[in-house]
């Protein structure tokens, strides 16, 4: 019942980061809710992947703190940093376990 308002959700962090706004406020009420309706915590690493695509370093390092997994999607989130020359996100996802796949 959650699922289609969470992806409205993520839609709307991608609108905010591509506008360069922080949306780490929203992520917080996220995973607020998500908790307690234990609702599947991979979404976070859905929001991590967002957040890496557009430099949100705050809301990375929120993220990672909580729980999500950083090597999401065969290193998704720091594949997205790196694509988009987010140099210090990628750093940070490394320093917490995501590694650069050798075979790309």
């Amino acid at each position: 019942m959650l699922e289609p308002a969470i992806g409205i959700v993520l839609q709307r962090f991608e609108a905010l980061a591509a506008d360069g706004d922080e949306f780490l406020p929203l992520v917080m009420i996220l995973c607020s809710i998500l908790h307690s309706y234990m609702v599947d915590w991979s979404i976070r690493g859905d929001a991590l992947c967002v957040a890496a695509r557009f430099g949100q370093l705050t809301t990375v390092q929120y993220l990672v703190d909580t729980g999500a997994a950083v090597q999401h999607e065969n290193n998704k989130p720091l594949k997205l940093a790196l694509a988009h020359q987010h140099h210090q996100v990628a750093e940070l996802l490394r320093s917490r376990g995501a590694y650069d796949d050798p075979q790309a």
